[in-house]
């Protein structure tokens, strides 16, 4: 059902999906999402990972999952609320999860926010290592209307190598909102 739900929606908004369905990857892997740059974002995801039929997960703040009128159905979706004014361990959580759950993905938006930045947050990066997966590289490009996951890359010992590796994907790609996008990341 989930699957016709995501073709509908990506239908109805006139985005189309490049990406090969049949690599195995998709659903153990850290799933990275660029540019994140409109609340829209969410939307063309989930729509593109249930028409992908790709189990995921996704941290959001915990302000959506908590609310007593809509908590319920970003939890259904499958958010995983945090609470970022305390420290904890989310990365070793999140990676044991990851390795509990042989069919299982992640989905994370490196940004940390749909305002322009010049540096990622490593959580991405950390969790793969420690999960021992694969990075899927995704996007939503909105000049051309594409969603999908352009590869799958194996982290590196450097992170700023994995970086470098990563960026070269996301050259040509533009936001929903080209401003808030910076392709030069760190």
């Amino acid at each position: 059902m989930k699957r016709k739900i995501g073709s509908f929606v990506l239908r109805m908004l006139g985005w189309k999906l490049n990406v090969d369905v049949n690599d195995t990857r998709k659903n153990h892997c850290v799933l990275i999402a660029a540019p994140h740059t409109s609340n829209w974002d969410f939307i063309y995801a989930i729509a593109a990972l249930w028409k992908l039929e790709i189990p995921v997960r996704f941290l959001i703040k915990d302000f959506y999952t908590r609310n007593v009128l809509w908590g319920w159905l970003f939890k259904a979706l499958g958010g995983i609320g945090v609470n970022r004014s305390q420290r904890n361990n989310l990365t070793d959580y999140i990676a044991q999860l990851l390795k509990e759950n042989d069919n299982l993905s992640l989905l994370l938006t490196p940004e940390g926010t749909r305002s322009r930045v010049d540096v990622w947050k490593s959580g991405f990066y950390k969790i793969a290592r420690e999960a021992s997966l694969p990075i899927g590289i995704a996007y939503l490009d909105a000049s051309s209307k594409t969603a999908g996951v352009m590869d799958f890359i194996e982290p590196t010992d450097d992170y700023n190598e994995t970086l470098d590796i990563i960026r070269s994907y996301y050259r040509d790609v533009q936001g929903v909102n080209p401003e808030n996008w910076n392709p030069n990341f760190q």
